[in-house]
């Protein structure tokens, strides 16, 4: 079987990231042989759910401020980590950072001649453009990234830009979204139009103006709550704007959880108020429990809320967000559209794509 190794930055919970790389190296687990390198923060439990059949290696395991720039500067050094004594048919950056510094670097020095270097893009950033047009390949997952892919990197390299939505493993979200979580019926949601985000909890996902947006939905609301799912550096920052607004009793932060599917299953509503996104892996997730979306208009926001229509995005700003929240609180969606969305992230023809594609990447480089 044909080698690929996939370069990730991180391997935990609440992130989207990662669950789709999860989910895309154990279905292609069946057809070529995985490896998995992976460079900073690791949580054990996150893994136990990756294929036995995937190799995988781990660098640092933990990432604290700077690590990123030193490892950088050291690309040599890490090239010696036995994961490379390998030669693979295609090398994956499928994070930006490190990965694309990494695979940028090998490809100057002509590691891995025989390979195929691809890159994933989950947003879309000008910055890595220098990068982009180096690759044999890129992946968009969201049709807006491919878009804005196209209309800023070379003509000469548009044939080489692919749109392959990121793989969902349908049936354990479902099954795992049935499992009784201890902390659900401590925060009284009988009777309650419940708002959840699962996101982690860094600036540039706006999981503030999810907080303030709720709290001006609550004056004139008092059946509304939230649930926040995840963890990160502004953890204590959000706990202060619940505490100083005295809204503890109806906004609940739950942190981060292995798994998620409880609380959105048991919730309204799941929002998406992020600055940016590639695609917002949560609210796909939300879209197959049947759930309705509210989501800024970031990369793949329309792709997943439209046609069929299942909620609303928004603009990126906080009387949006608020406005958005209100408006859903009195629309109704139609069961067969949720029904129809699910379609759309059927991982048997996904998992096709990938394999075609990579395929007639190989046939070109021969």
């Amino acid at each position: 079987m044909k080698k690929i190794l996939f370069i990730t930055n991180n391997l935990q919970n609440s992130d989207g990231v990662a669950i789709c790389l999860k989910n895309l190296i154990n279905i292609l687990s069946d057809t070529y042989e995985i490896y998995l390198l992976n460079l900073y923060r690791y949580e054990e439990n996150f893994t136990t759910s990756i294929s036995n059949t995937v190799t995988m290696y781990n660098c640092f395991k933990f990432y604290i401020k700077g690590l990123r720039s030193i490892t950088n500067k050291l690309l040599k050094l890490l090239l010696k980590h036995k994961c490379f004594e390998l030669e693979y048919d295609f090398v994956v950056s499928y994070q930006n950072g490190t990965p694309s510094v990494l695979i940028d670097y090998m490809r100057k020095n002509h590691y891995q001649s025989q390979a195929t270097f691809i890159g994933f893009i989950h947003g879309f950033n000008a910055k890595q453009l220098t990068f982009y047009n180096k690759l044999d390949a890129i992946i968009c997952i969201s049709n807006d990234g491919k878009i804005l892919a196209q209309k800023y990197i070379s003509n000469s390299f548009k044939g080489k830009i692919k749109h392959i939505r990121n793989i969902y493993n349908i049936d354990e979200i479902i099954t795992k979204s049935e499992l009784q979580e201890n902390i659900i019926p401590t925060l009284n949601i009988q009777g309650k139009k419940v708002f959840c985000i699962v996101s982690r909890l860094s600036p540039e996902k706006g999981v503030e103006r999810f907080v303030e947006a709720l709290i001006q939905v609550k004056k004139w609301d008092s059946d509304i709550m939230g649930i926040i799912v995840g963890n990160g550096r502004l953890f204590n920052h959000i706990k202060k704007i619940i505490i100083n607004n005295k809204a503890t009793d109806y906004i609940h932060m739950v942190g981060a959880q292995s798994n998620p599917y409880p609380f959105i299953k048991v919730s309204d509503f799941l929002c998406c108020t992020s600055f940016s996104e590639g695609l917002c892996t949560s609210c796909v997730e939300a879209s197959i429990l049947q759930k309705a979306i509210l989501s800024t208009n970031v990369c793949g926001a329309d792709e997943i809320v439209y046609n069929p229509n299942i909620g609303l995005v928004v603009d990126n700003n906080l009387e949006s967000i608020y406005e958005g929240m209100v408006e859903l609180l009195s629309m109704h969606f139609e069961d067969s559209n949720f029904e129809n969305a699910k379609k759309k992230w059927d991982s048997n023809s996904t998992k096709q794509q990938y394999i075609s594609f990579l395929e007639s990447l190989k046939r070109q480089k021969r």
